[in-house]
C-alpha cells in the first residue's frame, strides 16, 4: 500500500515527507553537522527522521564527507560470537 504525503505525492513508509518536500525543509549546514556526528547513513536518517535512501542521495550529491562511515552495518558483531557461529554452521 503506497503511502502519500501531504502534498499528495507518494513517499516512502518511513520518511514524514515525499523527497520533493523534504529537499525544500533539509538544511544543508544542518545536514552536513548531523554526517560530522554520525557513524552510518542509518544513524543520519534517525536524526533527522528521513529514509535512508533519500537522505544517502542527498548526502552524495552534496558530496559530503562520510569517509568516516562505518562500512557495511553499524553494528559490530563481537569476535567470539561470529566464531562460535562460523564454527556451528
Amino acid at each position: 500500500i503506497p503511502q502519500i504525503c501531504e502534498c499528495g505525492k507518494e513517499k516512502d513508509q518511513r520518511a514524514e515527507k515525499c523527497i520533493d518536500c523534504r529537499l525544500v525543509k533539509i538544511d544543508s549546514k544542518e545536514l552536513e553537522k548531523v554526517v560530522k556526528e554520525s557513524k552510518s547513513f542509518l544513524e543520519v536518517s534517525k536524526k533527522l527522521k528521513y529514509s535512508r535512501h533519500s537522505l544517502t542521495y542527498i548526502i552524495k550529491k552534496l558530496k559530503f564527507d562520510y569517509s568516516h562511515f562505518c562500512p557495511g552495518r553499524a553494528r559490530k558483531i563481537p569476535l567470539e560470537k561470529f566464531l562460535t557461529q562460523t564454527l556451528h554452521q
